[in-house]
């Protein structure tokens, strides 16, 4: 099992697919359903990132290496350039000039766009028992009940037909997750892992 670990983490949103998937599942939940003001939403969406994680105490931090969080009509806030994780708290750098925001743990928070749980997977074993093949899937509603939407919210895409999976056993975590909807890609994490700086000898 890795101790410290260092990589990069890839996520590409098909918007229009993931906007698609939700309808369906808001359908199937209430057949009445009508969404009022919705906005169709449509494009790609592209998060690259470097980050550097300790597994115990847990300390992440990722610096942006490209990212394009945009959705069309809305307004685009200042890139961030890098975010920090430790005891709570959370450090956000952004803008140019940079300046700096610390966030406590009643101050509101930032996601670390699903690296958590890619890195430390052991929750998903509440919904997909282990063991887990190094290629593995799971059917779209089995991450659909409020169990699982609890126990692994950042692997979740709701109205997913499946998820494909990619598992690295010695490390113990995912390194590739996909959500499809009708036979594409809506959410696609992919985690590119250098060799662990440390092992936990225990």
């Amino acid at each position: 099992m890795w101790e410290v670990l260092c990589g990069t983490l890839e996520v590409v949103r098909d918007l229009q697919l993931e906007d698609l998937g939700r309808k369906r599942f808001h359908a199937r939940r209430d057949p009445d359903f009508r969404p009022e003001g919705h906005v169709e939403l449509s494009g790609r969406q592209l998060f690259r990132v470097a980050f550097a994680v300790r597994r115990v105490p847990w300390r992440l931090a990722m610096i942006e290496v490209e990212t394009d969080h945009a959705i069309p009509g809305m307004p685009r806030e200042d890139d961030v350039a890098l975010v920090a994780w430790v005891d709570g708290l959370t450090t956000i750098v952004r803008g140019a000039p940079p300046f700096a925001e610390l966030l406590g743990p009643d101050d509101g928070t930032r996601g670390d766009n699903s690296l958590g749980s890619l890195l430390q997977p052991e929750p998903l074993g509440v919904v997909v028992p282990p063991p887990w093949a190094p290629h593995f899937a799971v059917a779209g509603r089995t991450l659909e009940t409020d169990e699982a939407m609890v126990a692994v919210p950042g692997l979740v895409t709701i109205g997913s037909d499946r998820y494909e999976a990619e598992f690295d056993a010695d490390l113990g975590i995912l390194t590739s997750w996909a959500a499809y909807v009708d036979d594409d890609v809506a959410t696609r994490l992919r985690l590119h892992a250098v060799p662990p700086l440390w092992l936990a000898t225990r």
